[in-house]
C-alpha cells in the first residue's frame, strides 16, 4: 500500500472517481494518505488524520522514502495557525501541517519551502486559542466538503479549529457527537464546547462551536456568529429562531 502526503494548498476528495461527483471532504497540504486503489489517474485515499475515504486525481502519485517518514512520524506536528504565505506563491490554509519544520523552514518529499512570516496566536488557555483559532475563519464561504479558510462546511470548521489545537476529532458531525463529555445544559457551557443539531429525527446534521458569551461559530451559509440560548440558534439575518441544540459536548486534550 503506497503511503503519500498532499505537497499542494489543498486536494479535492470526491466520494467517486469523476469530476462531477460529490466533494465529501479535503486533503489540506502536509497530510498523508494511503491509496487503496487507482483507476488511471483518479486514485482511492485513506486520509491517515481522520481515516476518511474517497477519491483524488493527480497524475502520479509519489511515495515518499523511509528517511522523510521517519522524521515526518516522530516529530510533533505543527500546524498552521493563520493563513500563511510561503515562497512559489504557496498559500497554507489554518490546519496545514508543516513537515520538518524548523521555525521558517519546512518541506515535504516534494521541495523545501520558506515562510514569509509566521504570526502566532497569543492566548494561552484552551478555550481562548479555540475561540481565537476560530475566529480566523470567520465570513469564510460555505462549502460541502471544505476544510479551509477558502470554503469549509460546519464539521470541516471544528475539526480543524480542534487540529490547531491538537484534539483530534472525527470529519463528520455525528461521528464528533459521539466522542467528549456531554455536557447538560447551556447554562453549564464553556468556550470551546461544541453545540450538536439536527433538522429532524435522530441524525446529527450540524455543529457549532460555542464562545461561553450566549454566542455561537458556526458555519451555515458562511462562517458567521450566531446568539443562542434555550430556544435555538437565533438567525439575524432571518430575524427567527433555526436549529435547536440536541447534544453539547466538550473535549479535552
Amino acid at each position: 500500500m503506497i503511503r503519500s502526503l498532499c505537497h499542494i494548498p489543498m486536494m479535492p476528495i470526491r466520494s467517486e472517481a469523476r469530476h462531477g461527483s460529490e466533494m465529501v471532504s479535503m486533503l489540506l497540504f502536509g497530510e498523508s494518505f494511503f491509496v487503496l486503489e487507482s483507476k488511471d489517474v483518479w486514485h482511492k485515499i485513506r486520509c491517515e488524520y481522520d481515516n476518511y475515504e474517497g477519491w483524488i486525481r493527480t497524475g502520479k502519485i509519489i511515495e515518499p522514502d523511509a528517511n522523510f517518514w521517519k522524521s515526518y512520524d516522530e516529530e510533533k506536528p505543527v500546524y498552521a495557525e493563520k493563513l500563511l504565505t510561503a515562497n512559489e506563491n504557496l498559500l497554507l490554509s489554518p490546519g496545514c501541517r508543516m513537515p520538518l519544520f524548523d521555525g521558517n523552514k519546512f518541506g515535504s518529499f516534494y521541495k523545501e519551502y520558506e515562510l514569509d512570516s509566521v504570526e502566532k496566536l497569543s492566548s494561552a488557555s484552551l478555550p481562548d486559542r479555540i475561540k481565537e483559532s476560530a475566529l480566523t475563519f470567520l465570513n469564510t464561504p460555505y462549502l460541502w466538503g471544505g476544510r479551509s479558510i477558502f470554503g469549509i462546511d460546519c464539521s470541516g470548521l471544528t475539526q480543524v479549529v480542534f487540529k490547531i489545537n491538537n484534539i483530534k476529532l472525527p470529519r463528520d458531525a455525528w461521528q464528533q457527537a459521539e466522542h467528549g463529555e456531554t455536557i447538560s445544559s447551556l447554562d453549564e457551557t464553556k468556550c470551546g464546547d461544541l453545540a450538536f443539531f439536527s433538522e429532524g429525527g435522530d441524525k446529527i446534521t450540524h455543529v457549532g462551536i460555542l464562545l461561553g458569551d450566549g454566542t455561537i461559530i458556526h458555519a451555515s451559509d458562511f462562517v458567521r456568529i450566531d446568539r443562542i440560548d434555550e430556544n435555538g440558534i437565533y438567525n439575524t439575518f432571518l430575524e427567527k429562531y433555526t436549529l435547536k441544540p440536541v447534544v453539547i459536548k466538550r473535549y479535552n486534550p
